[in-house]
């Protein structure tokens, strides 16, 4: 629709009544509302200038004619509008080859139509011209203007607290986004540690009565590592053998390092035969 179509246009109030800022909010949310609430002075601002109108519910009147009198040689409709100073002639004498009536104002030629109706219209037209012309807005009284630059500062201030608004809500989907990174790449890891535990785990323990015990945290003031676990199984002659290390994983690597290695000594010449 074009902005010079007068339907186009609706007079708005320049600050957000609470029934506007409800109707947002039951349609959209707190979010639509405050980028409603940010915007709104920004539209007024780049609002183009209205279509040229006449004060709402005025209208001119139709003009009303002089009917030609019997004894003119040439029919002549007059109309006088001593208000806003227009004195229409519409005559039929030939005076203007491009139209069979002549249409005057003031004396002066301003159109010539192919009827009378047309001339008439015309004539109408130019008298609108005219009327709105001499219209105005009416001035508004200082208590009016204060209410006015009153209602902007509420909605300036009412737009920064709703930019701030809005800022707290992408600053907050930043957080919840690197929190649920976070959150993901630590149940991953947690996933995965487990999962090389219980690997270890069944690989110490793949012998009859093997067994792997896990200690509690070591107390940081003897200057031993952290985690401990102790290792029964052939490997180790069905001894207690103990790894440690900082983390309980490091003591598993340590300890299956060390039963590969007691895999590759070869067993003592005689070892195992019958006697």
């Amino acid at each position: 629709m074009s902005t010079n179509d007068k339907s186009a246009w609706k007079l708005v109030p320049v600050v957000l009544t609470p029934e506007m800022k409800d109707a947002v909010l039951e349609a959209g949310g707190q979010t639509a509302l405050a980028w409603g609430v940010a915007a709104w002075g920004t539209f007024l601002e780049t609002a183009p200038e209205p279509p040229a109108s006449p004060a709402e519910g005025v209208m001119a009147k139709p003009l009303e004619w002089q009917e030609p009198h019997p004894s003119h040689t040439f029919p002549m409709w007059v109309c006088n509008r001593r208000g806003v100073g227009a004195f229409y002639v519409i005559r039929t004498d030939g005076a203007k080859a491009d139209g069979d009536f002549a249409l005057y104002c003031n004396e002066r030629h301003i159109a010539a139509c192919s009827s009378l109706e047309a001339a008439k219209a015309a004539a109408q037209a130019d008298f609108e011209q005219r009327v709105r012309s001499c219209l105005t807005a009416s001035p508004i009284s200082a208590a009016e203007h204060a209410a006015v630059v009153a209602g902007l500062e509420t909605e300036r201030y009412s737009r920064q607290q709703a930019e701030s608004y809005i800022d707290g809500l992408v600053g907050e989907k930043h957080d919840a986004i690197a929190r649920a990174e976070t959150a993901e790449a630590a149940l991953a890891k947690a996933k995965f540690d487990t999962a090389r535990t219980d690997v270890a785990i069944d690989m110490l323990t793949d012998g009859e009565g093997d067994s792997v015990s896990f200690h509690s945290k070591n107390a940081d003031f003897n200057g031993l590592p952290n985690e401990c676990i102790t290792i029964s199984a052939s490997w180790t002659d069905w001894q207690d053998r103990d790894f440690r290390a900082d983390t309980r994983a490091e003591c598993l690597d340590l300890a299956i390092a060390a039963m590969r290695a007691t895999a590759l000594i070869p067993a003592p010449s005689g070892e195992g035969e019958s006697r």
